[in-house]
């Protein structure tokens, strides 16, 4: 098992995962705020963030919070076309999300620090 692999098999990174994607899924994170979601390197834990503007973002001296993803903006999606609870976020894109996401956690750990 990879890195990568390890810290999504956690099993609150998975909740922070799945809460993250589904804020996309729906639209609730296209309000006009910026949500990020970080790696922090010292405990290989995800979170989310929530900033009014995508020009404020948290970080570390010693780098080790990383930005995994963000979404901002707004959102034009049609209300019959966004994710509910009870559907299958594998639907919306969840695996695939999935994948770019080990990519980008696997790209950070095997970077020197």
């Amino acid at each position: 098992m990879d890195k990568a692999e390890k810290i999504m098999a956690d099993e609150p990174n998975q909740a922070t995962l799945e809460e993250f994607f589904t804020g996309i899924a729906s639209c609730e994170y296209y309000d006009g705020s910026c949500y990020r979601l970080y790696l922090d390197t010292d405990d290989d834990s995800l979170s989310i963030d929530r900033q009014a503007s995508s020009n404020n973002w948290l970080q570390r001296d010693d780098g080790s919070l990383i930005e995994i993803d963000r979404v901002s903006g707004c959102c034009d999606t049609p209300e019959d076309e966004r994710y509910v609870a009870g559907c299958d976020l594998c639907d919306y894109g969840y695996t695939e999300w999935l994948e770019q996401i080990a990519k980008k956690i696997e790209e950070f750990a095997t970077c020197p620090a």
